[in-house]
């Protein structure tokens, strides 16, 4: 499946398998990513990209420290 045509047909995930994103597909959603339109063309984005179950950790704690999204009850994405 080629990268457009797996975002033309993407679904909504809550449940992820634990295995790691290869490389090259995860540099080919990111540069797909960076050329998606923004509204009012801002180009205000950036990607934080995250592989070590301790940065996500780490992540959630900075920027969630009263446990609202707890990654463990939703299951952790591989990136």
């Amino acid at each position: 499946m080629q990268t457009l045509e797996a975002i033309r047909r993407r679904r909504m995930v809550r449940r992820f398998a634990d295995q790691a994103v290869p490389a090259d597909v995860l540099d080919s959603l990111l540069e797909a990513a960076v050329h998606a339109p923004s509204a009012g063309f801002a180009q205000g984005t950036e990607f934080v990209v995250l592989k070590d179950p301790k940065e996500l950790d780490r992540f959630w704690e900075t920027t969630d420290p009263w446990g609202r999204k707890r990654v463990e009850e939703q299951g952790a994405p591989p990136v």
